[in-house]
């Protein structure tokens, strides 16, 4: 009974890996091994004489499925959306002091700038570290050639 038990937790958490991919970031192999985590859990679950909730059955029936016919679900779960509220809660409390209307504007304008910004500079290291990456590679290339 214990390697049943241990069984659906470990699937359990292999599902909770698999559901916190972000939108976008999920790949095929990602959904085929959620999909069949979902398979061995309902299996376990029944094994294991576990009754069924409306959880276990919204995960087991939809979960894997909105995975897949969104994209990945990672980042609209429980906690990355609590934290875009906070967020935004932060920032409305910030808003409600300033009563002059052009004072509001420009912050938010302010805002939007300093979160494009930080968008743009993390494209850019990105980019960055490709470039390393592809310049080492072709100088290793060209040391090959010459050898």
């Amino acid at each position: 009974m214990c390697k049943l038990y241990r069984s659906v937790c470990s699937t359990l958490d292999c599902i909770s890996f698999k559901l916190r991919i972000k939108y976008g970031a999920a790949t095929n192999q990602d959904y085929q091994e959620a999909q069949k985590a979902v398979n061995d859990l309902e299996y376990h679950w029944v094994c294991a004489g576990i009754s069924k909730t409306q959880k276990f059955h919204g995960l087991v029936k939809h979960a894997a499925n909105q995975m897949i016919r969104i994209g990945g679900i990672g980042d609209m779960l429980e906690n990355d959306v609590e934290h875009v509220h906070q967020i935004s809660s932060r920032l409305e409390s910030r808003d409600d002091r300033l009563k002059n209307e052009n004072k509001l504007v420009s912050s938010l304008t302010k805002m939007e700038a300093i979160g494009f910004y930080r968008d743009v500079e993390q494209i850019i290291t990105q980019s960055n570290q490709k470039q390393s990456v592809n310049s080492a590679t072709d100088e290793t290339k060209k040391k090959k050639k010459i050898e």
